[in-house]
């Protein structure tokens, strides 16, 4: 099988999509449950035409849990096929670094109340929970992200080069 041409006219559609992993300092991770979908997940949400990674990652999580965050790397980049049954397209989903918080700051965190019901609830959860919150690729997404930001892997997001803020 040889290789295709690439179509610049006509590019697959795809969803980018900004996550941040939050951590405590006993190296817990902060996912929020969606009151549309099946499980919990890390906060985020696409990053829109023409908007930063970093942006969005900061927006998401600040809608999603209050948090202020500035983000500026991310541990792991996560590839999400499409999904002809649930009609989701592939989408390429980079899992942001928002750090530890402090102790004051992770008692602190709490579900807004102006998200119009999208969100319910939002816990510290360990690596070793994860697959009871969790659907199995979310759980393998935020235990390979935590793994990652442990060994202080952090790669900078950039932005026509440069890192961006």
């Amino acid at each position: 099988m040889g290789h295709r041409p690439t179509d610049y006219t006509n590019p697959p559609p795809r969803r980018l999509g900004a996550v941040v992993l939050v951590r405590d300092s006993g190296r817990r991770t902060l996912p929020v449950h969606l009151t549309c979908k099946d499980g919990w997940i890390l906060p985020g949400g696409s990053a829109d035409a023409g908007g930063s990674i970093a942006e969005a990652a900061s927006r998401e999580l600040k809608e999603e849990t209050g948090l202020v965050r500035e983000v500026t790397h991310f541990p792991a980049l996560d590839q999400v096929p499409a999904n002809p049954e649930t009609g989701s397209i592939e989408g390429l989903y980079v899992v942001c670094d928002g750090g530890v918080l402090t102790e004051e700051e992770a008692k602190a965190v709490a579900i807004p109340s102006d998200t119009g019901g999208e969100l319910s609830a939002c816990a510290w959860v360990s690596v070793g929970e994860l697959d009871g919150y969790a659907k199995p690729y979310q759980s393998r997404r935020s235990a390979q992200a935590l793994t990652a930001a442990a060994a202080s892997t952090k790669l900078p997001l950039l932005s026509l080069g440069e890192v961006a803020a």
